[in-house]
């Protein structure tokens, strides 16, 4: 072989293996797979089933009585007390704070995190994009993935991601949510990073992402947009949790409303779509994305945070290269609220993902407090675990409440049984209560004190800082839960736990699951894949 390098060879060679007639393969799934092999599986257990003995039916049903009683026999005192334990009085009633400076530079405000970072520049433009048509807010989750695709007018789109990998540490583009004093707002946000030296490289890169973009580049938009297509179906049919959780939200405020247009099931309505007219939605698209590059991404709307050793120069250079406007920013988004307390979104799954969602005010509770927090962990990890986890097969199951939305979740993951589940958070309240009367409270109160200790990077300790900011908080907020948490009683929790059941009751509902795991005797209202 090594003689033959220099001829044509392995050229001509190449050349004749490649005449061979070419097979084309067509893989075409079978939607009822899942149920034949569960049908199999069944055929065979009841197959093995029928060789058994007598003697040893009776062993196997004994076998299971006794699995089932240890599942459902709490562990002993003397097991317990042998695990050490914190006190409350082992832990610290202050949190850890991140000061910052808030000041107006040229009319746009800026919030600095002076903080020595090894060297490093973070920097955060938050354009506010609150009144953008709630039509075109599912088209924000597109706009980092759109935009990677597309050529600038100095570099091909290969090359300018070749830039950002050179120079930066990170260089993107998300729809985000912020309370701002109380009130949901939809922000673009612009997250780049970057050595103290390649700040000048950060500033041109950063101008060139917002303003200089191609748009008009139709066939790079409509392959994106199916591209993302396909990659939406294999996450809703994979991991339905985050979509069925965001879409409960969407019937109850404002703000469930908004996140489930930037990053729940309406995104993939617009992909739907879009896959079925692509040339239409492709100028959808360039529509969309040119508005928010003249009318959203310039000075009236922007708010800038920077966490670095110098911070206002930085600033100063993210404020000139924006570009000005006479927008003016309306009062608030024009949101029109889901209709439907029960919905599906019908997966190709084998298992099903359950969510059921509240709000505090339905539960009559005027604002978030530590002490929910401790009765989420309570009812995670003592109800709904044992109930959802190792009785029910669900590979997972949660329960939380957003400090800021106010919305109340129980949640579960891969549950063959979604229903029952959904059915269950309903009418868990007694066995709550009963729970909250024996639990040891002192064990969830310094467990949850304890997550809040955990270590957050410079980034985060400041992007968290920025969000109490803007919230009018100070980070007197995180000391303040931190002490509710610690001063929390079985009092307390069991009022609280009385109010959230009863609003869970009411609540709204979505399951992500194949139809075969959809009670049909509840009128669903199903959106299909």
């Amino acid at each position: 072989l090594r003689e033959k390098l220099g001829t044509d060879f392995f050229v001509s060679t190449l050349k004749e293996a490649l005449k061979a007639p070419r097979a084309t393969v067509i893989l075409k799934p079978d939607p009822t797979l899942a149920e034949k092999k569960e049908l199999l599986d069944l055929q065979k257990l009841n197959d093995r089933i029928a060789k058994l003995s007598e003697d040893a039916l009776i062993k196997l049903k004994a076998e299971e009585h006794d699995y089932n009683e240890w599942l459902d026999t709490p562990d002993s005192d003397e097991a317990l007390k042998s695990l050490p334990t914190l006190t409350r009085a082992d832990l610290e009633l202050a949190a850890a704070k991140t000061p910052l400076t808030a000041k107006t530079i040229n009319g746009v405000e800026v919030i600095l995190h002076h903080t020595d970072i090894s060297g490093i520049t973070y920097a955060n433009m938050l354009f506010d994009v609150t009144d953008i048509k709630q039509s075109d807010m599912p088209a924000l989750a597109l706009y980092m993935q759109i935009m990677r695709e597309l050529d600038t007018e100095y570099s091909t789109a290969g090359e300018f991601l070749g830039k950002i990998k050179y120079n930066l540490g990170e260089l993107n583009l998300y729809p985000t949510q912020i309370f701002v004093k109380g009130k949901p707002r939809l922000f673009l946000e612009l997250r780049a990073s970057a050595l103290n030296q390649n700040r000048s490289a950060m500033y041109k890169l950063i101008e060139e992402f917002l303003y200089h973009r191609r748009l008009d580049d139709k066939e790079s938009i409509k392959r994106k947009l199916k591209q993302l297509y396909t990659d939406s179906l294999d996450s809703l049919n994979a991991e339905g949790e985050s979509a069925a959780i965001i879409r409960s939200y969407s019937a109850l405020s404002a703000a469930g409303k908004m996140r489930d247009c930037i990053m729940g099931f309406s995104t993939h309505e617009l992909l739907k779509a879009a896959n079925k007219s692509p040339s239409e939605y492709a100028e959808l698209i360039i529509r969309i994305f040119t508005e928010l590059c003249d009318k959203y991404l310039t000075l009236p709307r922007l708010t800038v945070s920077v966490t670095a050793s110098d911070t206002d120069g930085v600033a100063e250079e993210l404020i000139n290269l924006t570009r000005p406007a006479a927008s003016i920013l309306n009062t608030g988004p024009n949101l029109t609220l889901g209709c439907s307390t029960e919905e599906a979104i019908l997966s190709e799954s084998t298992v099903g993902h359950a969510a059921l969602s509240t709000t505090l005010e339905m539960a009559g509770i005027a604002e978030y407090t530590g002490s929910i927090n401790v009765l989420s962990s309570i009812i995670t990890n003592e109800l709904l675990w044992p109930k959802i986890r190792i009785s029910g097969g669900a590979y997972g199951t949660d329960f939380f409440v957003g400090k800021h939305t106010g919305i109340i979740t129980a949640s579960t993951y891969c549950d063959p049984t979604p229903e029952e589940s959904v059915k269950y958070f309903r009418t868990f309240k007694s066995e709550l209560l009963d729970l909250l009367s024996a639990v040891d409270v002192e064990k969830y109160v310094i467990s949850t004190a304890a997550a809040t200790d955990t270590y957050v990077t410079p980034r985060m300790a400041a992007t968290n800082s920025t969000v109490l900011y803007l919230n009018g908080l100070s980070e007197d907020y995180i000391e303040k839960i931190r002490r509710e948490i610690l001063a929390t009683d079985r009092e307390a929790l069991i009022k609280l736990g009385a109010k959230i059941a009863d609003a869970l009751a009411i609540g709204v509902s979505c399951i992500s699951a194949p139809e075969r795991l959809l009670c049909k005797d509840l009128n669903r209202k199903i959106n299909e894949l």
